[in-house]
């Protein structure tokens, strides 16, 4: 058998390549449905974006919401009937639901990041991020 060549804490490691490290693997597959959950994310952004320049509505219209707060919540089946609505062919329920997983992963690392910051948005301090703004 041959050897797998991989970095372990900036060290070239040497690995026979039949041994398989389940951490890496682990790892592997997260990486990878984080990838995958981020392309159907970004494919259903882009039909949404597209359908409310072309219509010219604003995203709650579009999506049927009739108000937001912060005691009020959008249920994801609600949300995933009106973006399916949107989409049409062009997504299946699995992309829209992976979008879905996607958009929250991302809002709750903002979120995490938000609180060890511990400064909000308006307030003294807070610094907005490219990708904020």
């Amino acid at each position: 058998m041959g050897k797998r060549r991989i970095i372990k804490d900036g060290q070239l490691v040497e690995v026979e390549a039949g041994v398989h490290n389940l951490s890496d693997d682990s790892l592997n597959v997260d990486e990878s449905r984080d990838v995958d959950n981020r392309m159907s994310g970004d494919k259903v952004l882009r039909i949404l974006r597209d359908h409310i320049i072309k219509e010219n509505v604003h995203i709650k219209d579009a999506l049927g919401i009739k108000n937001i707060t912060s005691d009020h919540m959008v249920s994801r089946e609600e949300l995933k009937d009106s973006i399916k609505r949107i989409t049409g062919s062009q997504t299946s329920y699995d992309d829209i639901m992976k979008a879905l997983d996607h958009f929250h992963s991302v809002s709750l690392d903002k979120k995490q990041e938000r609180q060890v910051m511990n400064v909000e948005p308006g307030k003294p301090g807070y610094i907005m991020n490219l990708n904020e703004g």
